[in-house]
Parts: C-alpha cells; structure tokens; sequence
C-alpha cells in the first residue's frame, strides 16, 4: 500500500492497481509475483476481521486435545490461538487446533498471520480439510518461513520457501479440483508457491490452523483476518478492516500524520477515526483525502475550519463542495463515509466506514476508530454493529462522485469570503489573536489538538492562520463573524521598539473597513486591542480600541489531563500567572465545560468543582487552583473539552481539558505448566 505525497501533487488521482511477473527460482519451483485471479462463485462462507470481543458463531473451534484455546481479547482485532506444549500436529496425530467454517464451491481464502516460532515445528495459517487423508496446509513457519504441506488421497508431500519476517499474508484459491497457493510480505505484491489437484468434495473446512510438534513447548499465534473473495469486493471496507486493532490517539506514531513510518497499521501505530477514513480511502482506491482537501482549502480559503482532512468537519465540507454528500435517507454502499453530530451544534464530531448493508442499502455495520468508552473498552478500532443511535445522529454520508477517484470542481454557488487580517512590522513585537471564547491563533499549533473533532477541546480559531514574514506578523481569520463577534488583539514587547500595527476586514479582496496604530512598546510590556465585528448591509467592518496596557496571563499546564477509575475522585492543580509584572489580573472566573467522548457521551461540566473559582492575581504573582471530579457513576471514557479561564482585563482562555476514566483492572491467577 502506497501513500501519496506532497501539496502540490495533481488533483486528478487514477484508479490503478498494476501487477508484475518476475520469475525467481527457489527450491526448484518457478515463482511468479502476480495479481491474483479470483474466481467469485463461492456459495457459503463469511468473512471476519475480528474486530468483536465474540466469536462469530459461524465458526467450529475444533481442538482434539481439549488443551488449546482462541481469544479475541488478547490483541484486539485478531484471533489469537495458542497451544500449551508438542505433540498438536496434522503430520502423525491429526490433533492440531484450528478454527474452520464450511465453505462450498470455489473460493479465494486470506489470512495475515504474526507468529514467532522458536523451535521445529511451529507454525501457522491457512488450512483447506476434507478428512485426515486430505488437507493442504499453508503457514508461516520456523525453519523456512513459508510452508505449504498436503496430504492428498493419503500421500504426505510439502514445499519450503525462504521467509524472514515474523508477519505473512497468505491465500489459498480453489478452482474445480485445482488447489493455488501464494504470499505476500505486504498483502498487495503476491509469489505464487505451486498449484495442487485436490479432487474433493463440493464443501469443504477452511480455516485457521496452528500447529506445535516435535518438542514440548507453548506457541501463539495471531492472524488479523480471514478473508473470502466474495465478501471482500470493496478495496475501501477492505483496507479500513486492516486498520481494526488500531489504539485510538490523535498522535499516529510518526514525524507527519499523513506519511507512514513503518507502524502495524498503514504504516502508523494509532490513529482517530478520521485517520482510518484516510487509510481506507488512501490505499483502497486509492485517493488521498488530505491532498485534495488542502489543494481546494488554498483555491477556497473560506470553506474549512482548519485545512486538514483530519477534522472531522473538514472532511465533511470536502465532500460536500466536491464529492457527493448524500442524506441519511439515500440508500447507503459499501465504502461510504458516514458524519455524525453528537451534541446537535451542526459540526461533524466523529465519522466511520460503512463495511455492510442490506438490500435496501441501509447501514448494518462500520469499521470504527470510537476511543475508549463504554461499549469498547479497549478504545481499540473495531467493527461494529449500526443501531438506532446512530440513526438520531447521523448527519449524512459521503461518496466519491461515481465512485470513482476523480476530484470534481465545486458547483456551488459563488462563495462571498470575509476576512479580518492583522499585520505588524516588527519582528520584535509577538502577536497573538484570542476570540471571546478564549481560542486564539498565533505562531503555536498543534495539529492533533485539531484531530480531537472536539470543538470545545480545540483551543484555536477557526479559519486561523499565522505567517511570520521576518520583519513583521500577520494574523488572518476567514469568514470570522461564522465565530464570533468579539475579538482581542495581544501584543508582546520581546524588546523596546516602536510598531506599526495595520488591522483591516476585507470583503471577496476589496478592503471594507481598516485601523492603523503607531505605538511604543516596552520590553516585557502586554498591549491590547479590542475588536467588536459587524456586517452592516452584509459587509464585514469593525471597531477597534486603542492598543492599551493588559495584563499578561500564563496558564500551567497549557493542556490538562485528569485520570482516574470509575468511583474515585480525582483532582489537578493549575496555576494562573500575571507574568508581565505590570497589571494586575482583575475579575478572573475559572469554569469547566461539558466534556464528550468520541461516542457522544457526556459528562457535565457542572459535576467539576473548581477552588477557588473567582479570584484577582496581582502583578508579577500567581494564583493556584484545584479542579475536582468524582467518578462515581461515570462510564470508563476519554472525555475532552475545556477549561475557560475568563476575566475583565486579561481576555479569555480555553485550555484543552480530557477527562480519562479507565476501565477497572481485574487480575487473573496463572497457572504454568512446567516442562522437562
């Protein structure tokens, strides 16, 4: 799976997938990498990508001994077999665990399976059973790596290939009584290992299989899905299922969140839910979301809240003004991205892919990046069921227009842009924008604060957008009345210079209103400058106060964590500093807001307590507070909002706030076998 780079590639994305033949020898068999046929006439069967804490009932664990186990829950998103000590073979005693469904006709079986053997012979994977004298095994093994051994009308014969990574995709097809076996290091580019004639029944056991012989030790294994061809057709449900086991944080584990860095998970080890929308997307079709977001964010400035793909909202408005966004009430496909709004404010707060529906096209079940709550405590990426909730929260659904990876120009109406821009010369004078409800723009940014999707955690301004030109600042906010009517410019003396400051609201290019100010600044010293917005006969203008002293107001910590186990109470201290030492900090009230999980839960603001919560600091001082929750009663969740620090001098400040309440930890005794 490839990624595409860089903002200036071309909007125009094609829909290819190439394969290639280069022909190797290994142990005397010709090998070929190619693109593997399918034959898509399989009557029974089902896929699963592991991705439910139960086993699909479709499934036969068949475990001779009574001594091996499977688990779901061991990794999240896979099946984990695992078997005690030796002697668990289809070699000699036809005991080896495995889990196998009835399938009927031809088929294409996959599987991704992790093992790490240590002794010969442990191995795993794909498994085809008729009875004891005919099956073929294909598994990722100790000694070669890659085996394939068969017992055909009781003759036992096998293959061995050289493989070094602990990870393998494998497949076996069946085609009338012709058995082909192939596999991949990366799930994309296949080696074909040889064809079989496998005269058998109609219905056959296929399945998973681990196998443990010839010495007396424990093994694990670990395989991500099992695939048929039948139900895996949608290369976007696909490759969105490859990212179920995925740990849900903002942080995907690499210098960028949009280039992959060798993780489990297209090449991250985390990621949120518009992360997997990405993945899926990016490498099933393949069309990069974030690329053509940002290209039609520069063509369209005023369109999104933060030019990333990776807000929720701004992927909505993406398919929206260029894709195809179609109501709850349009029958859904395979592939489609659905929007929900959990709190009713209008914007997106989470999004999910659509892997089943019915022959209505309504939603059955999504792959899904939910965090931590409580009905999937791992926090883990998973499939899961679509119920009436979602039903009441859905806001639309997304598809590429004619399902194909062509960007369309936007047909929208002409689009009226306002912006508030504010420019000063100096490169000695910091300048920074808070709006009045304490979200700000400035040189400081971080993106995956914006990944969140939500709005309260969020502590920048929409639309916002900072430049620092060497001799001088500008601050510029789109379409910023969409925010609010009230904003404060703050200034920071770094030394004692004198500073042209330029404010202006510009309507579609033509200037509608400006202020120019010359003023001195000393080092150290906080200015302000007030702001109140309007849009008189629909052009933007403003009033601006005069630049005038303020306090300097530091916050620590800028971002807060509480932590805790449902039933306890838990607390944090926060300090609010006048760090200019030349105004007092007067009128301060600190609250909390409503905090929200990724699932739409809630828990009150007004169940925080905050001591003390209305105070003045003087000049040059500072002011400690304990913030406190009890946790009685509240789901296990990562729940993220703010806390707002508001005052009569010293503006508004948000500052990120997650509420993270763990699941309880149970401790199981464990007993060990010993062996000689």
């Amino acid at each position: 799976m490839k990624y595409l780079s860089g903002l200036a590639m071309s909007l125009l994305v094609l829909l290819a997938l190439l394969g290639t033949a280069n022909a190797t020898e290994r142990n005397g068999y010709s090998i070929a990498s190619v693109a593997v046929p399918v034959t898509r006439n399989s009557q029974s069967g089902f896929c699963d990508y592991f991705g439910s804490p139960s086993l699909n009932p479709g499934w036969a664990w068949v475990d001779p001994l009574g001594d091996s186990t499977f688990s779901l829950t061991a990794n999240p998103g896979h099946l984990r077999l695992y078997t005690p000590d030796g002697e668990h073979d289809l070699y000699l005693n036809l005991n080896a665990p495995r889990m196998v469904q009835s399938i009927g006709g031809d088929f294409v079986a996959t599987t991704k399976v992790t093992i790490y053997p240590s002794y010969n012979y442990q191995g795993a994977g794909l498994l085809i059973w008729q009875d004891g004298n005919n099956h073929i095994r294909l598994e990722r093994t100790l000694v070669d790596g890659i085996d394939m051994w068969y017992r055909i009308g009781g003759v036992y014969s096998g293959i061995q290939i050289s493989y070094s990574s602990p990870t393998a995709h494998l497949r076996l097809r069946r085609s009338g009584n012709t058995v082909t076996a192939w596999y991949s290091e990366n799930g994309s580019s296949w080696i074909a290992v040889t064809d079989l004639t496998f005269p058998a029944a109609n219905t056959l056991q296929v399945g998973l299989v681990l196998i443990n012989q010839w010495q007396d030790h424990p093994i694990w294994a670990d395989f991500d899905f099992f695939e048929l061809d039948w139900c895996a057709s949608n290369p976007i449900v696909a490759e969105a299922r490859l990212d179920i086991g995925m740990p849900y944080n903002t942080n995907r584990g690499c210098s960028s969140p949009y280039v992959g860095c060798g993780g489990p998970y297209h090449g991250f080890y985390n990621g949120v839910c518009t992360d997997l929308a990405m993945d899926a997307y990016n490498a099933g079709v393949p069309f990069n979301i974030q690329n053509v977001l940002y290209q039609d964010h520069r063509s369209h400035p005023g369109r999104y809240r933060y030019g990333t793909a990776r807000n929720a909202e701004d992927m909505r408005r993406y398919f929206s003004y260029n894709q195809q966004l179609l109501p709850h009430t349009q029958p859904y496909q395979l592939g489609d991205i659905a929007f929900f709004d959990w709190n009713g404010d209008g914007l997106t707060n989470h999004v999910n892919v659509i892997s089943e529906v019915d022959a209505s096209g309504r939603p059955l079940k999504m792959v899904d990046a939910t965090g931590v709550y409580a009905g999937n405590p791992s926090g883990r990426a998973l499939e899961h069921s679509w119920n009436s909730y979602y039903d009441q929260h859905v806001q639309a659904h997304g598809r590429l227009s004619s399902g194909l990876a062509t960007p369309i120009s936007s047909s929208a109406a002409a689009e009226t842009l306002q912006v508030l821009r504010i420019t000063v010369d100096s490169p000695s004078v910091a300048l920074r924008l808070r709006d009045a409800n304490g979200k700000f723009t400035s040189d400081t940014y971080d993106e995956n604060l914006v990944a969140s999707n939500i709005e309260s955690f969020i502590p920048y301004i929409p639309g916002g957008a900072y430049a620092d030109l060497g001799t001088g600042k500008v601050i510029s906010v789109t379409q910023p009345l969409s925010n609010t009517t009230q904003y404060l410019v703050e200034l920071m003396g770094e030394a004692s210079v004198q500073y042209h400051l330029s404010i202006q609201t510009l309507q579609d290019g033509d200037v509608t209103a400006s202020a120019y100010f010359t003023e001195s600044i000393a080092l150290g010293e906080t200015q302000g400058i007030t702001l109140q917005l309007s849009a008189p006969g629909g052009v933007i203008s403003f009033v601006a106060s005069t630049p005038a002293p303020m306090p300097r107001v530091s916050v620590t910590p800028g971002e807060i964590e509480m932590t805790g186990l449902p039933g306890a109470s838990v607390q944090t201290a926060i300090a609010v500093a006048e760090s200019g030492s030349q105004q007092p900090l007067d009128g301060v009230f600190v609250s909390v807001s409503d905090v929200m999980n990724q699932n739409g839960q809630v828990v009150a603001g007004t169940l925080f307590t905050v001591t003390p919560a209305s105070f003045n600091v003087p000049a040059g001082s500072s002011q400690d507070i304990q913030v406190q929750i009890d946790l009685t009663g509240i789901q296990p969740g990562i729940y993220q909002g703010n806390l707002l620090i508001t005052s009569i001098n010293g503006g508004t400040r948000s500052i990120p706030l997650s509420l993270v309440v763990r699941s309880f930890n149970v401790y199981l005794p464990v007993m060990l076998k010993n062996t000689p």
